[in-house]
């Protein structure tokens, strides 16, 4: 009797602990606009200081986590992303662009601008000049 109680002791306890245990998580973060991948992307996780960022590819891994965690994605330029890791070993994020840094291109015109001299020779134009056509 002792013997099977001592067996059943040790399954039960080596099932509670099993089940505790943390997990890997990976997996890729793409931009949802253009459906590429994001990198620089920081993901933090409760328990721990530990930052973990994404590669060149989008790509990250972060290991010894609780399956029960919440994952905060955060990249500049993109809105912030909750994920619960729901006892997930891969888990790919989509972030939306954050409206307020939306990237603005700026058109600058360049030009050449040439005067004569007394001699009537063509010569190229001084900051003086550019000075005088602008005032």
């Amino acid at each position: 009797m002792n013997k099977l109680f001592i067996i059943v002791f040790v399954l039960m306890s080596s099932f509670h602990i099993s089940s505790a245990q943390n997990i890997t998580v990976s997996g890729t973060v793409i931009d949802a606009l253009k459906n590429t991948p994001v990198k620089g992307v920081k993901i933090m996780f409760p328990g721990s200081d530990d930052v973990v960022l994404t590669d060149s590819k989008g790509r990250y891994t972060i290991n010894n986590i609780n399956p029960n965690s919440v994952l905060l994605f955060s990249c500049r330029r993109y809105k912030s992303k909750l994920v619960n890791v729901c006892s997930k070993s891969s888990i790919a994020v989509i972030l939306e662009r954050d409206k307020r840094f939306l990237e603005q291109t700026t058109s600058i015109d360049y030009f050449f601008c040439f005067h004569y001299g007394p001699s009537r020779d063509k010569k190229d134009s001084t900051a003086s000049d550019l000075k005088w056509i602008f005032n």
